[in-house]
């Protein structure tokens, strides 16, 4: 699984990223980490590109994104989805 939380303000405020999980074992293992701070189009773009390179590597890996809340967290939770299309993509509430 990998699990995002998305910044969107290039080399300021909050980072965005992406830490690919993985069990084996009985155990937790970060098998990778993604982090940048991109504008929202570029920050995109590596979440797609990441999403591709991690299904060559590792086949279907579930993707998730922190959700805020109200309203303005789920239309995010949409467009990420959507963004994802053709990827096992879903949001998560806080």
């Amino acid at each position: 699984v990998r699990y995002w939380d998305r910044g969107a303000t290039k080399n300021d405020g909050d980072y965005t990223a992406g830490v690919l999980m993985g069990f084996s074992g009985g155990f937790y293992y970060v098998m990778d980490v993604v982090r940048g701070q991109w504008p929202d189009d570029e920050r995109d773009r590596m979440i797609r590109q990441t999403a591709a390179l991690d299904r060559q590597t590792f086949g279907d890996v579930q993707i998730w994104e922190e959700r805020e809340g109200g309203s303005a967290g789920k239309d995010a939770g949409r467009a990420f989805v959507k963004m994802l299309a053709g990827y096992p993509a879903f949001t998560e509430s806080m």
